[in-house]
Parts: structure tokens; C-alpha cells; sequence
């Protein structure tokens, strides 16, 4: 079985959910199954890092420039995450290596929907990966006229993922979590669906470090700061939570790291907020965090910074939708709360009652090394291509 995998961003070092999932991804199917990446990169120094990556760990891969996005007029009725990532050099690589596949033996594994469009209609794809249901985003943020005609747009795209393409069969739809699943199949009863969880790789994290070295000082929020759920959780947490951590603990300290520029955090001056942006290496701020909160208004998907920090000891507190799809419970594993404003009372708890803190953290590392391993998400994916190729190869 050879596989043909289109990815929307294969940026080396991977700094987002996507190109984290799908680096954790190859490296545990490279051993198993042949695999051809044709990706995107922002520019020409990350696609030739990310191609040079991507063959150490086995796999095949041609990484483009992202560049401008294609013509508006090809682009009229394309929702905005199809716009900003269907981009004319990933489009033409994609046709050029995917057209004659229409009746070869490969699967081909659309990694987000956003990149549908980039595939040649008489081509069939298997498999479409939705890391996040893109239309409970859209919804969530359509305010403007423009945002609302957006998920529309976004609607029409989830259709075209389950229906046939042309004679092909509909393709299998890949949700990171069950209630991701059933939202899907609510919508669509004729889609065909499969779990793949999100994953972690805890041999690369390395040694957890000791609970006892963790400063109760210090607070972490993690994630990309150009994501608007994620900034409007932070803000969110900022103007309700913080001001009451910081009465009762004079001293605490909040560290803000994450990739990506954000215009609302830009020109940030809150006392004990210290924005540290994007850093080489996570694990120096996991290490010393005496928690991560995780304040998440808008749910979908699974979140991978949870399983990172469950895999490396960190206590978290977080809204309940952050931790939503995960064998996370509260109060077995972790801290979860209703309403950010309810983060500061749930943060105080673990940063003064350390024993329970510690019982969690361990009981929470335990289920992600069991369930939350990548060869575990890489075994899922692989039924259901052995299952499609079944079907497929002659």
C-alpha cells in the first residue's frame, strides 16, 4: 500500500496543532506504510527544513512556497480557510502527482478540508482528516456580515467532503474525538466516519521533571497567539480570573508562549503578565509551570497542548470545552470549570493543595502514555486504509 498524504502546512519546526499532528503522525506510520507528503510552507527556507525533516524520518516529500493565493476569481465562493491555504504552487503539485491516480494503487489522505479543492475532481481521495470541525469555529466568530456569508461557505465545504466525487466512493471522514463524530454524523447521517485521536510523544519530551521543583509562582498558558479562539480565551481569562489570582497571590506570575503575532496582545502591559511569544524549546516553561491553564470559550477537536503537558506532569486547569474528547475527568486528572471566570478559584486549589495536584497529574500522564501515544492514532488511520485499499487495489 502506498499513500499519497496533501497537507495544508508542513512548516519545520512544527509550531501549530497541524503540522505537530502530522509530524507525530509520519513518524510512527513510516515504518509501517509508504508515504508521500505534498505540502505548503511559508517560505522557501522552511519547505526545504521541512522536506529534509521529513526524509530523515522516512518519508517522501515535496514541500512548496505557499506564495500569493490563487485568483479571486477561481477563489469565488471558497470559504477563507480554503482561500488562505489552496494556494496556486500547492494546486499544480497536486495535479500534476494526483491526476493520473484516479485508477492507481495509492490511498490518497486529505489532511484538512481547507485543501479539498486542490485535488483534481476526477481523482478519488480515501480519507479527509478534520482536526477541528471548521464550522463550529465559524459560527462562533461570525459577528460581521462577511463572517456570516463565511459559514455558508464553510457548510458547502463540509458537504463536499462527505459526498461521492464523481464515480469514486464518498471518502472516509477522520475526527480527532467521538462528540467531534457524532457532530458530523447529526449533520451528515450517510457519512462514513473514524476516530483518530490526537497524539503525543513523550520518548521526545524526555525524563518528566520532579513535581516538587515546580514553582507555585508561576502560571503557563500555551497555544498559537494568531488563533482567535485562543486569544479570546486569554483575554477572557485576563480580565475575569487574573485580577483575583494576582489579589491573592501578590507575586504569581502568568508566562504567555505561543508562535504567531497578535494584534490584541501586541502592546500587553498587565502586571505579572509576562508575554514570551514563540520559544525554541516548550519544555524549559512546562517544566517550571506550577500549573497550565487552558481558558477555551469554543470547543472542536482535541487539544495536543493538554496531552503535552498531562504527558510531562503539569497540573492544568482548564474550561470544561478545552478538554472536551479527551479521557480527561475532572477532578481524577485534571481541574475543569464551567466558566473562566471560575479558572482563578480552580488554580488557587492546585497551587496550594499540592498532594491532590500531584495524584492528578499522575493518573492523568498514565491515561495519555495508554491512549494518547501516536502509534496509537497512527494504528487507526491504518485500519482504515488497509480497509479503503481493500477496495481499491486489484
Amino acid at each position: 500500500m502506498q499513500v499519497v498524504w496533501i497537507a495544508p502546512d508542513a512548516s519545520f519546526p512544527a509550531r501549530r496543532g497541524g503540522s505537530l499532528r502530522l509530524q507525530g503522525l509520519l513518524r510512527a506510520l513510516a515504518p509501517q506504510v509508504r508515504v508521500r507528503v505534498l505540502a505548503a510552507a511559508a517560505d522557501a527556507s522552511e519547505a526545504k527544513k521541512a522536506e529534509a525533516h521529513l526524509h530523515q524520518l522516512g518519508v517522501e516529500a515535496r514541500v512548496v512556497v505557499r506564495g500569493s493565493t490563487a485568483a479571486w476569481w477561481s477563489q469565488l465562493g471558497a470559504a477563507r480557510i480554503e482561500r488562505w491555504f489552496a494556494t496556486p504552487a500547492l494546486q499544480q503539485l497536486v495535479a500534476a502527482e494526483c491526476g493520473p491516480m484516479s485508477t492507481g494503487k495509492h490511498i490518497l489522505h486529505v489532511d484538512e478540508p481547507s485543501v479539498l479543492r486542490c485535488v483534481p475532481a476526477s481523482t478519488r481521495v480515501h480519507t479527509i482528516a478534520h482536526p477541528k470541525l471548521d464550522l463550529e469555529y465559524a459560527q462562533a466568530f461570525a459577528v460581521r456580515a462577511a463572517e456570516r456569508r463565511d459559514v455558508a461557505r464553510v457548510r458547502n465545504l463540509e458537504a463536499r467532503c462527505v459526498r461521492p466525487r464523481g464515480t469514486h466512493p464518498a471518502p472516509v471522514q477522520l475526527l480527532t474525538c467521538r462528540e467531534d463524530l457524532q457532530r458530523l454524523q447529526t449533520r451528515h447521517p450517510e457519512a462514513q466516519c473514524a476516530v483518530v485521536p490526537n497524539g503525543v510523544d513523550a520518548v521526545a519530551l524526555g525524563p518528566v521533571p520532579s513535581f516538587l521543583e515546580r514553582d507555585t509562582t508561576r502560571l503557563l498558558w500555551l497555544g498559537s497567539l494568531d488563533y482567535p479562539p485562543n486569544v479570546q480565551g486569554l483575554i477572557a481569562f485576563l480580565r475575569t480570573s487574573w485580577p483575583a489570582l494576582r489579589q491573592a497571590r501578590p507575586g504569581l506570575v502568568l508566562e504567555v508562549v505561543g508562535s504567531g503575532p497578535s494584534q490584541h496582545l501586541g502592546d500587553l502591559r498587565i502586571e505579572g503578565v509576562r508575554l514570551l511569544g514563540e520559544v525554541e524549546d516548550v519544555r524549559p516553561a512546562l517544566a517550571r509551570a506550577g500549573a497550565l491553564l487552558v481558558p477555551l470559550l469554543v470547543g472542536g477537536g482535541t487539544r495536543l497542548k493538554l496531552l503535552e503537558a498531562a504527558a510531562y506532569g503539569v497540573p492544568i486547569v482548564a474550561t470544561r470545552v478545552a478538554a472536551e474528547g479527551l479521557e480527561l475527568r475532572e477532578g481524577v486528572h485534571l481541574r475543569l470549570v464551567e466558566r473562566i471566570e471560575h479558572l482563578a478559584d480552580a488554580a488557587l486549589e492546585v497551587l496550594d493543595q499540592r498532594a491532590s495536584a500531584r495524584e492528578r497529574c499522575e493518573a492523568a500522564r498514565a491515561v495519555v502514555l495508554e491512549h494518547y501515544d501516536w502509534k496509537v492514532a497512527a494504528a487507526a488511520v491504518l485500519d482504515v486504509w488497509r480497509r479503503a485499499a481493500a477496495h481499491t487495489v486489484t
